[in-house]
């Protein structure tokens, strides 16, 4: 039953083995017991704190954290874990094995509306999907009796890419033919054989495909597209970082403390992408350090948002994503109650 309810629970998230992950295996933590003078009196008891996050872009956003460390007192420890799978993130979250995790955005939803154990901290990362061809597409409606080949069928970035052929006029069943495909094992080959025309296709393999073909341009970006359909300015936001309830109430100033920390990785990681290949490579994260400079690190969208704007943002997307299927947010819209705010 439990191994069931893990499967039915995946089906419903993100594409995390190709927009997100990388390889399927354990990744090495990192752990450290050491203080820095980040800041005083953060936690007056002892604490261990599990941080888990996903290989693939999750993990470059933590990867200034995960290497350097900062702690801030000399009684808190911190278990950094790289989540090579996107069946772990679940199983991790449901079972509520990690205490600060980065996860896709509709999972944070699912562990909030069936367990109640983890709010919304903040985002974490927008959406990161183009349409790739060798010809040139000015805007949407050039897609208007294409073929478009991708993957993920039914999961959120599909949902998110129906939303806006629709909002654009265009019915994805009769409008437009969509190929999907297994996995980015298969949409990257294809394309580079001439066997598809037109992909959609996530980062860090779009960058890899531009790294191998010349021709390939970059037409249009899923996440500018969302952001003109639903009238927000940032798009729709891919991955969150949640925060496990009790901790939330029992050192608060320490969650608070780490988001500030998190928001600097995320600076760092967008401001400095050779060192961060040099980072990933050494925490094992599966994004080829070849790939990273600013052109590639823009297109990732990796961003921190909190406060209102964050519940703004949060609770449009998830808004759409029930009206299409409920499921993918675990049957309801989450109350006020999901997030966290300083």
């Amino acid at each position: 039953m439990k191994k069931r309810m893990v499967l039915f629970l995946l089906a419903c998230i993100m594409i995390l083995s190709t927009v997100l992950t990388g390889c399927s295996q354990t990744g090495k933590p990192e752990e450290v017991a050491k203080g820095t003078d980040v800041t005083e009196e953060i936690a007056e008891d002892p604490i261990r704190v599990n941080v888990g996050f996903v290989d693939g872009i999750p993990a470059l956003s933590m990867a200034k954290l995960a290497k350097e460390t900062p702690m801030v007192k000399e009684n808190v420890t911190i278990h950094y874990d790289l989540i090579k799978g996107s069946d772990l993130i679940v199983s991790k979250v449901m079972n509520k094995e990690v205490d600060i995790a980065i996860v896709p955005s509709n999972l944070a939803s699912i562990a909030y509306n069936q367990t109640d154990a983890y709010m919304v901290g903040a985002l974490s990362g927008f959406g990161n999907l183009y349409v790739l061809s060798r010809e040139d597409i000015s805007s949407i409606e050039d897609l208007r009796g294409r073929e478009i080949t991708t993957i993920g069928k039914g999961l959120t970035p599909d949902i998110v890419f129906q939303y806006v052929l629709k909002s654009n006029n265009i019915d994805p069943a009769k409008d437009i033919t969509i190929n999907y495909m297994g996995g980015a094992t298969e949409l990257a080959p294809a394309f580079l054989a001439k066997k598809a025309e037109i992909v959609l296709a996530p980062e860090p393999m779009l960058s890899t495909i531009l790294s191998k073909d010349e021709s390939a341009k970059i037409q249009l970006s899923l996440n500018e597209l969302f952001a003109e359909a639903a009238g927000t300015d940032l798009g729709f936001p891919q991955t969150v970082l949640i925060v496990k309830k009790e901790l939330v109430e029992s050192h608060p100033n320490f969650i608070g403390t780490f988001l500030d920390e998190y928001e600097k990785s995320v600076d760092w990681a967008r401001a400095n992408p050779e060192k961060l290949g040099k980072y990933g490579t050494e925490l094992e994260i599966t994004v080829p350090a070849g790939i990273l400079n600013q052109d590639s690190i823009q297109r990732m969208n990796l961003n921190f948002i909190d406060g209102n704007e964050m519940k703004e943002i949060y609770m449009k997307y998830v808004t759409i994503l029930s009206e299409v299927d409920a499921k993918t947010i675990g049957g309801k819209l989450p109350d006020e109650g999901i997030f966290f705010t300083k």
